[in-house]
C-alpha cells in the first residue's frame, strides 16, 4: 500500500456497541476493519450501509447494508485472523453504520458509526478546509431589498470572512422572528425589488460570491415548528400536537386557558382589591398572585376530574351486577385476587369523571361471601363500601399526583413572573396587558371564547384540532425524549419556555405517520440544500432523530458534500455523539460567551482548538481513535446580548469573531525595527545590540491595563531585573515586568531558543461571528424585534460622515478583524494544528498554534476584558510571570489595541461609552473608539526575518 494514503484501522471486539463513540475520517482515506482478540477463531460477517461500489452510482440508503469481504495482508494469504481485514475507500461524505455477526448469531454482536467529513468547494474549485472556516451569521430579514445584498454582504467579505451563515430566507410569520416561518417554500417578501425575487436569483447570487468572493454559505433549516399563521395548518392540523390527536393535552390546555383569562382580568383591574394591581413589580404582588392561583384559579378548574372516575356511578353498577352473580367463597379467593389488583384506567379522551375500572375484576375482588353479614343486603352493602373505598383511594392517588404537577406549575409560573417583572437582572416589565401578559400561552385558541366553559366546550368539540401546542425549550430535559408525547408532563407542569409565535410539528416515526408533513419539509430542505453549501440544524436537540435522518439523507442526495452545523444542548458528550453519529453532523456550535472568566475561555480554546502541542508524529497508517465533535466556535451567537453589553467594548477585539483570546499581543515596534536592522546588516549579535534591545524592551507599551495593582518584587527595580536576565550568550530571553515612560503597566513575552518559532497572534480552529459585532454595535440585534437593515460597504470616505448607512475599512475594528482572519486562514492552511494554552494570570492568556512538520509556532498573548477596565487602569501596575518560548523570534506579525477617541485630549483610553445614537433605519455601532494596529505583511505564512538570539 502506498505510504501517502491515509489508512485508519478500526478494531472490532465482541459485544462492543459504540453508538455514542465518534469516529471521523476524511474523504479519500481508507477505513480498515480488523478483528480484535475476542473475535479470533470466529466466522465474522461484517455489514455496512456505505455503498461499497460508488462507481455503480448506488444511492445511499440508510437501511440498506452491504456485506464487506475479508482480505489478508499482502504475503499472508494463509495466515491467521490477525492478518484479516475488510476495508472501505471513503469517497462519499456522511454518516455510516456498521455491525457484525458471527457463527450462527442473528443479532448484531457489535456495531458503531463512522463519519466521512464533507469537502467544501469555493473559488475555482478550491477546497475550504473545516479548520480554515471563518463564518459570520447574517439575519436575513435585515438584508432588505435583494438589490442591496451585495453591498451589505461585502462588509463581511472585506472583514475576511469566507463563509456566511444566513438565518432562514423564507417568508416569516407575524412575529417577524427569524426562526418562525410562515411559508417554507416561499422567499421573504422583504427581499422584493418592485417584483418578487425568485429562488433562482438567490442561487445565482450565492454562486457569484462563492466563485468570485470565495465566500461559501450555509442556511438554517427549521424542522420543529412553523408559524401560527402558516396557511397549510388549516388543511392539515394533523401535523401539530393538538387536543384532537393528542387528547392528553386537554388538561394542560384548560389550565393554559384559565391562566390567560387570569392575565386578562388582572389587566382590567379585577384583582386590585385582592392585592394584584395592573402593574406587577413587587414580591407582595407575587405572593398575592400565588394565593389567587391556588385558592381560586386551580380549585375552580377541578382538573382532577379529568383523571378520576365517577365513584357513585361505579358503586351503583357494582351493586346491580353483584345481585345477579354468585359471590366468591372466602375459602376460594381465586387466582384473580392473587395475580391482579384493581387499577384506574385513564379515559383516552380525558373527559371528566370518565376514567374506568375493570368491573369483572372488581366483582371478583369485592363481591365475596362475608362471615360478618347475615343477609344478602348487608353483604352487598359491605362489599360495595369496600369497593367504594378502593375507588376513592385510586382517585386520591391520581389527584395527589396531579396536585404535585400543579404545585410545580405554580412554582414555575412564579419564577417566570419574578424574572420578567421583579428581578434586577430581568427586563422588569410592570404593566400587565395583552402585549405583556402575566404568563405566556402554551396553546393556540379557536374562535373568541370569553369564559372557561366556552374554552372547555371547544376543547371537547370538533374544532379542538385547532387548539395546537406551541413549541419551546425545556431546561435540563433529556434531548432524546420528546417533551410533547403522552408520557411527558412538561405542559401541565408549565416547564416549557414557550415560543408563542409557532406551533410544534408532529412527525411521528416514519413518513407514513404524517405523509403531508414529511413530503412538505423534504421539499423545503432539498431546496435549501440546492442553494447553499451547508445547513444549520436549528434546535437540533428537539428534532426527532428519525426525522432529521430522513431529511438530511434527502439533502445529501442533491448536495453530496453537505456541510452540516447543529445547535445542540445535551450537556453530555455521549449524547452529543449520538446525534452527531446518527445525523452526520460536521460541526457543533460552541460559544465563547459561555465562559465566565479567562480561564474557562482558555479551556474552551484548548478543548476545541486542535491537537495538543507535542503530540507524537503519526504515520499514515494508524488506529482510528475516538474524537470529540468538531466545533464551530462562536464569539457570540445571535441569540445572546452583545459582548459590549455583557462584558466590555474591549472584549470585541479580544474575540475577533472566533477565538476569545485574540486581542492585544504586544512586543512593540521598537523590537521589530531592531530585528529588521539585524537582518539587513547581517551582523553578529553584539553587546551594543544587546543594550539596545534591553532599552527597547523597557519601552514596551502594555496590552491593556486592568483594575489590578501589582506590587514590585522585593523592592527591586523591574528594569534592572530585566537587564540582568537578558545576558549576552544566554540561550533564552526572559522579559519581566517593566514600567514604560508613561508609567503604564507592561506585559512581556519570553522567547526561548531551541527551534524556529514565530511569536504573534494565534487563532483557534473554526471561527464564527454575528454580523455587525465588528462594527461595535452595543446592543443585542434581536432575532424577533429587530426591523432595521445592515449597513453597506463603501470606499468613498465622504459618504461616511454622519451617514449611518455606510461603513468602510476604517469603521469599528474591521481592519483588525481582516488581519486576524487572514492569519487564522494561513495557520489552518499551513498545518498549525496543535494548540497549547498558558494561563499567565487571572486576565492574561497565551495561546500557541504549533506546526509539527516545520516545528514553528505562532503565539498570541491576550489581555482579556470580562468587564470594563477601570478608567485609571493605565496607571496601575501588575506583576506578571515571564512567558518562555522555545527557539528564537522571527516576526511580530500583528499588534492591536483599542482606545477611546478622547485619549487624544488627555482622557483615559478606557473612558466609557458616552455618545451613542441608535439609528432608526440601519444597525449602527459605536464611533467613539478606535483601533491602533501594526501589521507586518504575510508572505506565505510569515515574513521571515531570522534574527537569532545566541
Amino acid at each position: 500500500m502506498r505510504s501517502d494514503i491515509n489508512v485508519r484501522v478500526l478494531t472490532l471486539n465482541h459485544n462492543e456497541h459504540q453508538d455514542s463513540v465518534l469516529y471521523r475520517i476524511e474523504k479519500n482515506w481508507i477505513l480498515q476493519f480488523r478483528l480484535g482478540p475476542s473475535l479470533f477463531g470466529r466466522k465474522v460477517i461484517l455489514f455496512c450501509n456505505y455503498p461499497v461500489d460508488p462507481a455503480a452510482n448506488l444511492d445511499f440508503v440508510r437501511n440498506c447494508y452491504y456485506q464487506l469481504q475479508w482480505c489478508s495482508d499482502e504475503g499472508c494469504e494463509n495466515s491467521d485472523d490477525t492478518a484479516s481485514y475488510a476495508q472501505i475507500f471513503a469517497e462519499l461524505s456522511g454518516s455510516f453504520h456498521y455491525y457484525f455477526t458471527y457463527d450462527d448469531s442473528s443479532e448484531p454482536q457489535g456495531s458503531g458509526f463512522f463519519i466521512v467529513d464533507p469537502v467544501i468547494k469555493y473559488g475555482r474549485n478550491e477546497e475550504l478546509p473545516a479548520d480554515c472556516i471563518q463564518c459570520q451569521t447574517v439575519l436575513a430579514k435585515c438584508l432588505g431589498a435583494f438589490s442591496t445584498w451585495e453591498n451589505k454582504l461585502r462588509v463581511a467579505k472585506e472583514s475576511g470572512y469566507n463563509m456566511l451563515h444566513f438565518t432562514p430566507i423564507q417568508e416569516l410569520g407575524a412575529s417577524n422572528s427569524s426562526y418562525s416561518l410562515k411559508e417554507q417554500l416561499k422567499l421573504n417578501p422583504i427581499f422584493d425589488d418592485g417584483q418578487p425575487i425568485t429562488f433562482d436569483e438567490v442561487e445565482k447570487f450565492l454562486s457569484k460570491i462563492r466563485t468570485e468572493w470565495k465566500v461559501a454559505s450555509i442556511c438554517d433549516i427549521v424542522l420543529n415548528h412553523t408559524a401560527n399563521e402558516s396557511k397549510w395548518l388549516v388543511d392539515h392540523p394533523e401535523v401539530t400536537y393538538n387536543c384532537t390527536n393528542c387528547p392528553y393535552m386537554r388538561p394542560a390546555y384548560l389550565l393554559d386557558a384559565a391562566l390567560a383569562l387570569f392575565s386578562v382580568n388582572i389587566s382590567k383591574g379585577y384583582y386590585e382589591t385582592k392585592g394584584i394591581p395592573r402593574e406587577v413589580c413587587t414580591e407582595d404582588h407575587l405572593n398575592a398572585i400565588r394565593y389567587i392561583l391556588h385558592s381560586e384559579i386551580l380549585s375552580s378548574l377541578k382538573l382532577h376530574e379529568m383523571y378520576t372516575c365517577d365513584v357513585s356511578k361505579y358503586v351503583a353498577e357494582f351493586l346491580n351486577l353483584a345481585r345477579n352473580r354468585n359471590p366468591k367463597s372466602p375459602g376460594k379467593p381465586g387466582k384473580l385476587k392473587e395475580e391482579k389488583e384493581l387499577i384506574l384506567m385513564q379515559d383516552p379522551k380525558f373527559r371528566r369523571l370518565a376514567s374506568k375500572v375493570d368491573m369483572d375484576l372488581a366483582l371478583a375482588l369485592y363481591n365475596t361471601f362475608r362471615q360478618d353479614c347475615f343477609d344478602e343486603e348487608s353483604r352487598l352493602k359491605r362489599c360495595s363500601e369496600d369497593f367504594k373505598n378502593k375507588l376513592e383511594e385510586l382517585n386520591q392517588i391520581v389527584t395527589n399526583k396531579l396536585q404535585n404537577h400543579l404545585d410545580a406549575a405554580v412554582d414555575n409560573l412564579m419564577a417566570g413572573i419574578r424574572y420578567f417583572r421583579v428581578q434586577q437582572d430581568g427586563p422588569r416589565i410592570k404593566e400587565v396587558s395583552l402585549k405583556n401578559p402575566i404568563v405566556f400561552r402554551y396553546f393556540t385558541d379557536y374562535g373568541n371564547p370569553k369564559i372557561i366553559k366556552e374554552y372547555e366546550d371547544i376543547m371537547y368539540g370538533e374544532k379542538s384540532r385547532y387548539l395546537m401546542a406551541h413549541n419551546g425549550w425545556v431546561m435540563n430535559s433529556d434531548p432524546l425524549k420528546n417533551f410533547a408525547e403522552s408520557d411527558s408532563n412538561v405542559y401541565i407542569r408549565r416547564e416549557l419556555i414557550a415560543w408563542g409565535d409557532s406551533v410544534k410539528l408532529r412527525y411521528g416515526e416514519k413518513p407514513e405517520d404524517c405523509p403531508f408533513l414529511w413530503n412538505y419539509m423534504r421539499e423545503y430542505v432539498e431546496r435549501t440544500a440546492v442553494l447553499f453549501d451547508g445547513i444549520r440544524l436549528d434546535n437540533c436537540h428537539s428534532t426527532p432523530i428519525p426525522v432529521a435522518e430522513y431529511l438530511l439523507d434527502c439533502a445529501r442526495k442533491v448536495k453530496p458534500d453537505l456541510y452540516v452545523v447543529a445547535e445542540l444542548f445535551t450537556n453530555s458528550d455521549q449524547k452529543d455523539n449520538i446525534f452527531v453519529n446518527r445525523l452526520g453532523i460536521s460541526s457543533l456550535i460552541r460559544e465563547a460567551m459561555s465562559a465566565w472568566d479567562s480561564h474557562e475561555e482558555g479551556r474552551l480554546v484548548y478543548r476545541y482548538g486542535g491537537h495538543p502541542v507535542g503530540a507524537f508524529y503519526q504515520p499514515s497508517i494508524r488506529p482510528l481513535v475516538p474524537s470529540i465533535a468538531h466545533a464551530i466556535f462562536f464569539d457570540v451567537t445571535h441569540d445572546n446580548p452583545s459582548p459590549i453589553q455583557k462584558r466590555s467594548v474591549f472584549d470585541t477585539l479580544l474575540k475577533k469573531k472566533e477565538d476569545p483570546k485574540s486581542t492585544q499581543s504586544f512586543i512593540r515596534e521598537e523590537i521589530t525595527e531592531l530585528l529588521e536592522e539585524a537582518k539587513s546588516e547581517k551582523e553578529e549579535y553584539t553587546e551594543s545590540q544587546h543594550n539596545e534591545l534591553v532599552n527597547s524592551l523597557k519601552k514596551i507599551v502594555q496590552l491593556t491595563a486592568t483594575n489590578k495593582t501589582a506590587e514590585t518584587e522585593n523592592g527591586i527595580d523591574p528594569a534592572e531585573k530585566l537587564e540582568d536576565e537578558i545576558e549576552l550568550g544566554d540561550s533564552k530571553t526572559q522579559v519581566d515586568d517593566v514600567n514604560d515612560l508613561n508609567g503604564e503597566t507592561n506585559e512581556e513575552e519570553i522567547i526561548n531558543g531551541s527551534s524556529d518559532e514565530d511569536l504573534a497572534v494565534e487563532e483557534v480552529a473554526v471561527s464564527k461571528s454575528t454580523s455587525a459585532s465588528y462594527e461595535l454595535v452595543p446592543h443585542h440585534i434581536h432575532v424577533v424585534d429587530e426591523k432595521r437593515q445592515y449597513t453597506e460597504w463603501t470606499d468613498d470616505q465622504s459618504l461616511l460622515a454622519k451617514n449611518p448607512r455606510y461603513v468602510s475599512r476604517n469603521s469599528g475594528i474591521i481592519t483588525a478583524k481582516r488581519a486576524i482572519h487572514d492569519l487564522h486562514f494561513q495557520l489552518g492552511m499551513n498545518g498549525y494544528d496543535q494548540v497549547y494554552v498558558d494561563q499567565m494570570d487571572a486576565d492574561i492568556v497565551a495561546v500557541t498554534r504549533h506546526n509539527p512538520e516545520t516545528d514553528e509556532s505562532v503565539v498570541l498573548v491576550a489581555f482579556t476584558a470580562f468587564s470594563h477596565p477601570d478608567i485609571n487602569a493605565a496607571h496601575y501596575q501588575r506583576s506578571i510571570r515571564p512567558l518562555e518560548v522555545e527557539g528564537h523570534l522571527d516576526e511580530i506579525i500583528l499588534e492591536a489595541a483599542m482606545s477611546h477617541t478622547l485619549t487624544k485630549d488627555g482622557d483615559s483610553k478606557y473612558t466609557n461609552v458616552e455618545n451613542f445614537d441608535k439609528d432608526s433605519d440601519y444597525i449602527n455601532g459605536l464611533i467613539e473608539y478606535e483601533i491602533d494596529m501594526k501589521q507586518h505583511e504575510l508572505k506565505g505564512i510569515l515574513t521571515r526575518l531570522y534574527w537569532k538570539l545566541p
